[in-house]
């Protein structure tokens, strides 16, 4: 009875566990694309149809998709931009902005996430890895529609500094508020064990 109950608690544990842990949605672009100063690319995230309004126009290309998120209440979102510089040793700057577009097409809500300074000084081949967490307020922009457009721009520079550099990655991931079921599960597992180690304890002492 006693390996039973110490059997049913771990069962309850690793499944409160990959539920929390394993609801993710994540999508990706991946490639290289120059970027010169003035220029901007877009990239299409949604997340609640596979293959549906993912789109870009430059040279990356999808390579994870995601679908689902509508059935989720939506919790941290965060966006990943991986950078590589073309000059030398000048800064280069990218405005990044997020449109969270609305299911009939139409732009929705619009707001600058940031404008990135950074210099991966090529040729060394190194890669700044940029991330953005947004914030409640974008969260629910974004979540409203479940899909939106990120814009990455190659801000103009001073005279003699041209403002260039590579995109390698965009990717975006969002991970949901975990369902009650999954917290009950989590927590019954912890409670039991908690339960069964005490017993033991004062049983030796």
């Amino acid at each position: 009875m006693k390996k039973l109950l110490v059997f049913l608690c771990a069962m309850s544990l690793v499944f409160g566990v990959v539920g929390v842990a394993g609801a993710t949605f994540y999508e990706e672009y991946s490639g290289h694309q120059w970027v010169n100063e003035g220029q901007s690319y877009n990239f299409g995230f949604d997340f609640w149809f596979e293959n549906l309004r993912v789109d870009t126009d430059s040279n990356l290309t999808l390579t994870q998709d995601a679908s689902g998120a509508q059935n989720y209440e939506w919790g941290d979102v965060t966006l990943f931009v991986d950078f590589c510089a073309i000059d030398w040793w000048f800064y280069e700057d990218a405005d990044i902005t997020v449109t969270a577009w609305k299911s009939d097409g139409n732009a929705g809500d619009s707001f600058a996430l940031d404008t990135v300074h950074f210099n991966a000084y090529w040729p060394s081949n190194t890669t700044y890895n940029y991330s953005y967490e947004f914030t409640a307020e974008q969260v629910d922009a974004f979540e409203l529609w479940g899909w939106g457009n990120v814009n990455i721009e190659a801000m103009p520079a001073w005279d003699w500094n041209w403002n260039n550099f590579f995109i390698t990655k965009v990717a975006m991931e969002v991970a949901p508020v975990p369902e009650p079921a999954t917290m009950l599960l989590l927590g019954s597992g912890l409670i039991g064990l908690a339960g069964l180690g005490r017993k033991k304890f004062f049983k030796k002492s």
